[in-house]
């Protein structure tokens, strides 16, 4: 029992050296092989789980990464960040599942909803899970809780762009800008959402896919008629085509 701790903290070093080192497949199989320790704490469990998850993202094995993050939320069920860390799985994963990354960003945002990193993962989420309207609303108040953190923006530019609302984007961006002169990332970002303004100025408007019965409730559309009356042209004194010198002469008169 004395030389339990002691190997068991040495299998822990050689994860950290073996992830520091660019091993990651060597160091998800060390972490598999620590976390049989019965005598493994739960904090070590859970750190040792955290990091096997990101690690196993970064190298593309999103369903291994799943795997962490779920035995993670199971030592730490109230933990917003493992639910969030599960939505990103599924999100970044050629084979995942949008409808199940919005449920994990939203259990994300129902227990810290003061990150605006949960929210603005959940509103481009909903917004791929075709929740417009709802989803540019979320995504509207993340950036309003990070005016100026380019994490989120870039976030909330994605989604608002995919919701064909760049223009929008670009509003937060320019104020972004205002409020970190200095930041790069913002910089990128607001050149990003420049170009996509223009980009859909020279795609032009997009057509109403319903069909207008009546011409009649067409907003401000003036229809020609060949058999119409043509319009009267006023001829009063006061509209004559003449020339004012004299008014404006009169009037600097006035004046001094």
């Amino acid at each position: 029992m004395g030389t339990t701790l002691p190997v068991l903290d040495a299998a822990i070093t050689d994860v950290a050296r073996l992830i520091r080192s660019g091993k990651s497949l060597a160091a998800l199989n060390a972490v598999d092989a620590v976390l049989t320790w019965p005598t493994l704490e739960d904090d070590d469990r859970l750190r040792l789980l955290n990091e096997a998850a990101g690690l196993a993202i970064r190298m593309d094995r999103f369903r291994r990464s799943r795997a962490y993050i779920r035995q993670a939320i199971a030592l730490a069920p109230g933990d917003a960040a493992g639910y969030y860390e599960l939505g990103r799985s599924f999100e970044d994963d050629p084979n995942g599942c949008d409808a199940k990354a919005r449920r994990c960003f939203r259990k994300a945002v129902t227990l810290n909803a003061t990150a605006p990193t949960f929210r603005a993962a959940l509103g481009r989420a909903m917004i791929r899970n075709n929740e417009f309207r709802s989803g540019i609303k979320v995504l509207c108040k993340a950036a309003e809780a990070a005016p100026a953190e380019a994490d989120v923006l870039s976030v909330v530019l994605d989604g608002l762009r995919e919701a064909g609302r760049a223009d929008l984007a670009f509003c937060y961006l320019t104020q972004a800008r205002f409020l970190a002169p200095g930041d790069r990332g913002i910089l990128q970002l607001w050149n990003r959402a420049k170009y996509d303004v223009a980009a859909e100025k020279q795609r032009g408007p997009k057509a109403s896919l319903a069909p207008i019965a009546n011409e009649s409730v067409r907003p401000f559309l003036k229809l020609y008629r060949e058999d119409a009356a043509p319009a009267r042209t006023r001829r009063d004194s006061t509209s004559m085509n003449r020339a004012h010198i004299g008014r404006l002469r009169a009037f600097r008169a006035d004046r001094g």
